[in-house]
């Protein structure tokens, strides 16, 4: 059996969330809640998450800032489909979330449904 010489390559996915929250909130508390959230399997789909982005102005409320976060997603053993990202995204943003609400910023972060 012949091995392939050509190296498996990762494909990294990208997506962009922003995040409008009380001015007060520290930005880098988003990028820590979402470094630390303990989903099994998603540790191993987040490759990294970084602030690109920050804010404040019209026609967000002069209380308010807006945070852009940029999660960079990658899967070792095979191309991410997009159910796969989606279902990553969505799972990551109720985390943290949570996450920020089980903490003194409860108040800071407004959801929209």
């Amino acid at each position: 059996v012949s091995q392939s010489r050509y190296a498996t390559v990762a494909i990294s996915v990208r997506r962009d969330i922003a995040m409008v929250v009380d001015r007060a909130l520290p930005a880098d508390v988003l990028k820590e809640a979402l470094e630390n959230v303990e989903v099994p399997g998603l540790a191993r789909l987040l490759h990294s998450c970084e602030i690109f982005d920050v804010f404040e102005g019209k026609p967000i409320d002069s209380t308010q800032k807006s945070v852009a976060i940029r999660l960079i997603f990658q899967e070792k053993s095979h191309t991410l489909s997009e159910d796969e990202i989606k279902d990553a995204v969505d799972i990551l943003i109720k985390a943290l979330v949570k996450k920020v609400q089980e903490r003194e910023w409860a108040n800071y972060i407004k959801l929209r449904e």
